[in-house]
């Protein structure tokens, strides 16, 4: 781990080396344990990697949209 990583945290992936994508739009990836709360909120995990340290952290938390699709009974 880098040393300015140790003391102010990891960088977000916006400050990446800019590539043949716009800066602001790198990947980062979703947990596959999603976890269902007892009010049915599903509640994931978003990680990315550093750009300083090249070390894979955890980003933040979300909540996934609920979907109220209907699949076509035949």
């Amino acid at each position: 781990m880098n040393i300015l990583c140790k003391i102010f945290g990891h960088k977000p992936p916006i400050y990446a080396k800019k590539g043949w994508y716009s800066p602001g739009e790198e990947y980062a990836k979703v947990d596959k344990n999603i976890i269902k709360d007892g009010v049915g909120t599903q509640h994931a995990k978003i990680y990315s990697e550093c750009p300083r340290c090249e070390e894979v952290f955890m980003l933040c938390r979300i909540h996934l949209p609920t979907t109220n699709l209907k699949r076509n009974q035949s």
